[in-house]
């Protein structure tokens, strides 16, 4: 049974108590994600998630690492287009460790401005290696054609060019903006006493301002589809996505879609696999996916081979 609660400050909580587990996961969730960016704001969410890990007033980014690494713990975080999510895994002993080391990386970031340069280099290089990865950077390409000139299109990581010209200032502004407790929901789930959560939740996350004063993103307009868009490569492989309009995520019919997509291709005993791969032998690497946002949703098909066979591996997947 999930318990669900709010702060008074606006913190939604939800606690998950399971039964025959030793380990317990702790996550912090703000609904702030790269479609939350203005221009000129391009990859500032993900450029805020790095930073807080380089530091805090308690810790440093090695304290951090090291504190959680000491006890067998994993941690880690992930920016997507409409959230950001940080989180700890760790024996049940040490649950009271992990919501403090959230709670200062969520409320005691320094934000220093060594530390900023540095991960600067840091994210450029993600970038390119992003974009290195043909399978991986043409579903950016795909996104951005789906949905051009909404807010969802543009990539999570940002650009060399603006991540380079990132002021300290508009980075703070922008994780004072969306970084506030009625913006955000905190998780624990696994081995915990209900009551003894709490308590460490009402003693760590006690600080947060109550006020979101970031304007929150929200486009209505239907955005301009790019029906076709190649990107020139020197590469041995074509690396393509087919797709279309999919289902927004509060609509009950996205699960139909999820299965749609599993039937088509989530799985290798898929119609994809089994007739592309298995049968006809022409990619090594084919499926389906389904992507639900607030406001759209995108179905697509990605799938990798070579010069010579593409005609083929689109005509098979169309069929």
């Amino acid at each position: 049974m999930v318990i669900k609660y709010k702060q008074e400050k606006g913190l939604t909580v939800l606690l998950e108590p399971i039964k025959d587990v030793v380990s317990v996961s702790v996550g912090l969730w703000i609904n702030t994600g790269s479609r939350d960016e203005k221009e000129g704001q391009y990859g500032y969410a993900h450029f805020v998630e790095h930073m807080l890990f380089k530091g805090t007033t308690n810790y440093s980014s090695k304290d951090i690492a090291r504190e959680i690494d000491r006890v067998g713990g994993q941690h880690n975080a992930a920016t997507n287009r409409e959230y950001t999510c940080y989180y700890i895994n760790v024996v049940s002993d040490y649950l009271e460790l992990a919501v403090k080391i959230l709670s200062d990386m969520y409320y005691n970031s320094l934000f220093e401005d060594v530390e900023i340069e540095k991960e600067k280099n840091v994210i450029i290089e993600e970038i390119r290696m992003y974009e290195d990865t043909p399978d991986e950077f043409i579903h950016d390409i795909f996104i951005e054609s789906m949905l051009k000139g909404h807010p969802l299109s543009h990539s999570i990581l940002g650009t060399i060019e603006g991540i380079g010209n990132a002021a300290r200032d508009d980075i703070i502004g922008f994780y004072k903006d969306h970084y506030r407790d009625n913006n955000a929901v905190f998780v624990i789930a696994g081995s915990f006493n209900e009551n003894a959560a709490k308590d460490l939740i009402a003693e760590y996350f006690n600080r947060g301002s109550s006020k979101l004063s970031g304007t929150k993103t929200a486009s209505h307009a239907k955005p301009v589809r790019v029906y076709h868009n190649h990107v020139e490569r020197d590469l041995e492989q074509v690396h393509f996505c087919l797709g279309t309009e999919g289902i927004v995520r509060n609509d009950p019919m996205r699960w139909s879609m999820y299965s749609l997509s599993t039937i088509m291709g989530g799985n290798m005993s898929s119609r994809l696999f089994q007739n592309i791969r298995e049968k006809r032998g022409i990619s090594y690497s084919i499926y389906s996916f389904h992507s639900s946002y607030s406001d759209n949703g995108v179905f697509g098909i990605y799938c990798a081979t070579s010069p010579d066979k593409f005609g083929k591996a689109v005509e098979l997947i169309v069929a």
